[in-house]
């Protein structure tokens, strides 16, 4: 759990998908929000936990998310429709400031009314590299992002 990110512009990845891996419900902990955690809280009971003044899924002894599953081989969420904002986007970060270090220019997405944001991709995810073409996904990812965010 907790291991860290290497996030590259989006610019720099032409292809990505989920292949349902797991990594990313195994090696990092879940974030929520305090909506999320009190739905999830209501529906499943105590599935929520308190690291660091942060409100995260609670894990299985194994480190795996509370909500993973496996079936021959392939990882599977149990709440899949209603899972936590956060990991509906991974492995896609979208941030209103460019990251330091990282090439502002291949990050910069421009939405349609004209607010710039700067979009990222962990190159740890096993999904980069494959899959569908990035450059015709990002649109939907940000949407996605804004809605979430209100923006």
């Amino acid at each position: 759990m907790g291991k860290g990110h290497n996030y590259v512009p989006w610019r720099e990845v032409e292809y990505w998908r989920c292949i349902r891996c797991g990594r990313c419900c195994r090696e990092y902990l879940v974030p929520l929000t305090l909506g999320e955690a009190m739905n999830l809280m209501r529906k499943y009971g105590p599935v929520v936990i308190k690291k660091d003044h942060k409100l995260v899924l609670a894990c299985k002894p194994n480190g795996d998310c509370i909500f993973l599953e496996w079936n021959n081989g392939v990882a599977y969420c149990t709440i899949y429709p209603e899972r936590p904002h956060v990991c509906r986007m991974y492995p896609f970060y979208i941030r209103l400031k460019p990251l330091p270090g990282v090439s502002e220019r291949k990050a910069e997405y421009l939405c349609e009314d004209g607010l710039k944001l700067y979009v990222y991709i962990d190159l740890l995810c096993k999904g980069v590299g494959s899959g569908y073409p990035v450059k015709l996904i990002v649109s939907r990812i940000v949407a996605n992002w804004r809605d979430f965010a209100g923006i």
